[in-house]
């Protein structure tokens, strides 16, 4: 879905959507979840309605949002989201948590220091976007688009990245924690200083990435593929690589105190690793740490 803000009349936006709200307060009240909605929301409005505005429509009737909360979520939109005939989009610090912005096209706009937490932006287009110093705390990107995006500093602490796609993108100093990477491509991102403590990058791919610094701190890199990464002084204490390929990684200094693989049962971390990293990968990180 392409985002298309066209001139529209603000008094029959508004009109528009009173009579929507209206329709559906009459009607039993909110449907329920699961039951067909396309007819309900869009029963009334113009097709140049833009669709980002029946998301919110679609959030009332499934009872996710109040009528309240409806009209301050278009309220926000419309004051943030230029009327534009072409260009980038300036959405400099806009505030846009905690709506449904599932499959928007964001590529290339400016949203540094922009408020996403909260916000549905499962299979939306970032790519070559600036959000840095942006919040997504708690937001869902799965299977979104973010290649080649500027993410310095951003925070995505608790956030569903699961599926995306990150290569080439920018994520140094940004945060991590707790977010979910599960099968995220990452190949070639620049990470570094970032924080991922308690991060899950089940089957991610981390080919060539650059994880100087990084606080990997109880990561799960289960099956990840972390062939070539510089992992440079990075932090990974008890974090799991059962079953990941770290095929050529840099491990220079690297702190792998409490780090662990499982093979067969056994828990193997301390000077165990070290042999195994040694006979798997064939890697002798220079004066990485492995026990205290």
């Amino acid at each position: 879905m392409k985002l298309k803000f066209l001139t529209i009349n603000t008094l029959t936006l508004s009109f528009a959507l009173l009579c929507t709200v209206s329709a559906l307060q009459a009607s039993n009240g909110p449907a329920k979840p699961g039951a067909d909605l396309k007819n309900q929301i869009r029963e009334g409005v113009p097709d140049e309605f833009p669709d980002v505005l029946s998301n919110i429509v679609h959030d009332y009737a499934k009872g996710v949002a109040t009528p309240e909360e409806v009209a301050e979520n278009v309220k926000r939109l419309k004051k943030t989201y230029p009327m534009i005939n072409g260009g980038d989009m300036d959405l400099n610090g806009a505030n846009l948590a905690n709506l449904n912005l599932a499959d928007a096209n964001f590529a290339e706009a400016n949203l540094t220091g922009a408020n996403l937490s909260g916000t549905n932006l499962s299979g939306a287009n970032f790519t070559k976007a600036n959000l840095s110093g942006a919040d997504l705390s708690r937001s869902r990107l799965h299977s979104g688009d973010i290649t080649k995006s500027a993410l310095t500093g951003a925070n995505f602490t608790k956030a569903t990245l699961s599926g995306a796609n990150l290569t080439k993108a920018s994520l140094d100093k940004s945060n991590f924690t707790s977010a979910n990477l599960t099968k995220a491509n990452l190949t070639e991102t620049r990470i570094f200083g970032a924080d991922l403590t308690g991060a899950v990058l089940k089957g991610a791919n981390l080919t060539g990435a650059i994880l100087t610094r990084a606080n990997l701190t109880r990561a799960d890199l289960t099956g990840a593929d972390l062939k070539g990464p510089n992992l440079t002084k990075a932090i990974l204490r008890w974090a799991d690589l059962s079953g990941a390929n770290l095929t050529e990684a840099n491990l220079t200094r690297a702190d792998l105190r409490e780090a662990y693989v499982i093979v067969e049962g056994e828990r193997i971390s301390g000077e165990d690793l070290k042999t195994y990293l040694k006979d798997h990968f064939n890697l002798e990180p220079v004066d990485a740490e492995f026990t205290d």
